[in-house]
């Protein structure tokens, strides 16, 4: 089976991301090639694809997209995987600057502040990102 690993990068992480996953699809036996999206121009000899691109704002980058739409018909029809590159987001970059025990807490998703932090102006609040406590109910049930 041919795999076609495609990828659209903007400062070249995602082309190593890709070369590692045609790498592994290698080790396992298929015959698989990374390639940038714009360097493929035609997909008919491939058996799947796995195109992948790195995400900025929440969207592709517009050649991974373009490559999508163009070859819909061969995806569809083959074995297809898709794959995401892009920053972690900053809850999680944050906590990696106080250390491991605050990055655990971001990368399960209840980050808390361990207590009050300073915002701009003096006040006193949540660090930013973080959800506000529940109130307890008013209701004499």
């Amino acid at each position: 089976m041919r795999v076609l690993v495609a990828y659209a990068t903007r400062h070249g992480a995602t082309a190593g991301i890709a070369e590692r996953v045609a790498a592994a699809l290698a080790a396992a036996g298929l015959s698989a090639e990374a390639r940038p999206v714009e360097d493929v121009k035609d997909v008919g000899p491939y058996d799947a694809g796995v195109p992948g691109g790195a995400a900025y704002m929440f969207h592709w980058l517009k050649d991974a997209t373009r490559f999508v739409r163009r070859n819909q018909g061969m995806l569809a029809r083959h074995p297809t995987w898709l794959f995401s590159s892009g920053p972690l987001g900053t809850d999680a970059v944050d906590a990696l600057r106080r250390g491991p025990a605050a990055a655990g807490r971001a990368r399960g998703g209840a980050a808390r502040a361990p207590g009050p932090r300073r915002r701009a102006g003096g006040r006193r609040g949540r660090a930013p990102g973080c959800a506000p406590r529940p109130r307890p109910s008013r209701s004499g049930a």
